[in-house]
């Protein structure tokens, strides 16, 4: 009789215990940080199918980034106006689109939680972030584990060799090998030859960049090819200095390849004016902002890649140029048009799918072009990886109230 009563105790508490488990398994899973909360992934697949049949609630996208950085200002502005747009035409699928900005403050650990914080919003389909290498490495596992769509506007393809592993991440930006492909074809018209090299360790894009540039120049008896390669540990401008008065005072380059941010920027040029004046100066990094302008670089070739001529002649640039203009009183640089694209493209795979679903999109966006881009390429479009393909790259150059493009990439065209 006793046995029978322990069994019959026992069995009530194993129904009890599944019971709770039961119960409380959302809890427990959600509460795991960033370890493939698959209650959130699947929740955001459930309310997305709900919202879709009812068409009551709005469709959420985040921005996550650094508000105090004015690159990001300016690519915030052009989702902004592209979200104008998507509901003064109607919304998507009859829905409003509804942005939601988390400023991240340049902070990674701020970044990793307010990535996670919307995650745990499963009305969040997609997000777009990823303005730097650090930040897109520290926010793509939790979107990809909670089932969030991710697209970067801005981080450079061809530097994340493990981005095939992930399904729901996706790089809007032209690979390096592109951008190095339109800098030597500039180098190759213009005759130049022999390069210098400027890089520091810390700013991993123009680091890599340096080491691919390295790699892919031709070198020859005659000195052709990188003449120079100094990583600057130290980006203050006397210890810069120090630096470039090692190098040969004749300065044997005729060109000079500057890889990092406009803080290196700003600190090498005036060196560099003292070391050669007559070199060609390319900088890696897309610059399009106003402390280069602030710069006087009228005596010196200075020269920069981006993926936006603002004068091409597609219809949706006119309109993306007019409207901008109209609203913040200037026009667009590049990472407006980023910001702008990359709404507009997730707007369209919804259209494409009639869906809000995160697995719809993801599987839409590798295979569909869309068209109604601003930036040079002819479309967007992405390989199996995610990573942007078919981007058209160009050179400019800065003038007193902006940038122009070298259309010939011929420097005797340049008009300042």
């Amino acid at each position: 009789m006793k046995n029978i009563a322990v069994a019959v105790l026992a069995g009530i508490s194993v129904i009890l215990a599944v019971s709770l488990f039961y119960q409380n398994s959302k809890d427990i899973s959600t509460s795991i940080e960033g370890l493939g909360n698959l209650s959130y992934a699947q929740a955001r697949e459930k309310d997305a199918a709900a919202a879709d049949i009812s068409r009551d609630t709005p469709i959420k996208i985040a921005v996550l980034g650094n508000g105090s950085d004015a690159r990001f200002r300016e690519l915030l502005k052009g989702v902004r106006l592209a979200n104008a747009g998507l509901n003064a035409s109607g919304g998507v699928n009859g829905r409003n689109v509804k942005i939601v900005f988390k400023d991240s403050r340049g902070s990674l650990a701020s970044s990793k939680e307010l990535a996670q914080e919307l995650a745990a919003d499963t009305g969040v389909t997609a997000m777009i972030c990823g303005f730097n290498y650090m930040e897109f490495r520290s926010v793509t596992p939790l979107c990809e584990y909670n089932g969030m769509l991710l697209v970067s506007p801005v981080i450079t393809s061809g530097i994340l060799p493990d981005q095939g592993d992930l399904e729901m991440v996706y790089t809007n930006y032209p690979d390096i090998e592109s951008m190095l492909d339109v800098m030597f074809k500039f180098l190759k018209k213009n005759n130049l030859k022999s390069s210098a090299i400027i890089s520091p360790p810390e700013y991993y894009y123009g680091y890599y960049f340096a080491n691919a540039f390295d790699r892919h120049f031709a070198r020859g008896s005659k000195g052709a090819g990188v003449v120079r390669r100094d990583i600057c540990y130290e980006n203050a401008p006397l210890l810069l200095k120090k630096t470039f008065y090692v190098w040969d005072p004749k300065a044997a380059f005729d060109n000079m390849l500057i890889c990092g941010n406009n803080e290196i920027f700003k600190n090498v040029i005036p060196l560099a004016r003292e070391l050669n004046p007559d070199a060609a100066y390319l900088l890696t990094d897309e610059m399009e902002c106003k402390e280069l302008l602030e710069d006087d670089t009228n005596d010196l070739k200075v020269f920069l890649p981006s993926i936006y001529d603002p004068d091409n002649e597609k219809e949706a640039n006119k309109i993306f140029r007019t409207n901008f203009n109209k609203t913040y009183g200037y026009f667009p640089n590049v990472w407006a048009a980023q910001g702008y694209d990359t709404l507009n493209l997730i707007a369209a795979a919804m259209r494409e799918t009639k869906s809000t679903s995160p697995i719809r999109l993801s599987d839409i966006l590798w295979r569909m072009k869309f068209a109604g881009n601003v930036s040079t390429a002819p479309y967007i479009a992405f390989d199996e990886d995610g990573l942007l393909i078919g981007a058209d790259p160009v050179i400019k150059y800065p003038v007193k109230d902006g940038f122009k493009v070298l259309k010939s990439l011929d420097i005797k065209d340049m008009k300042k």
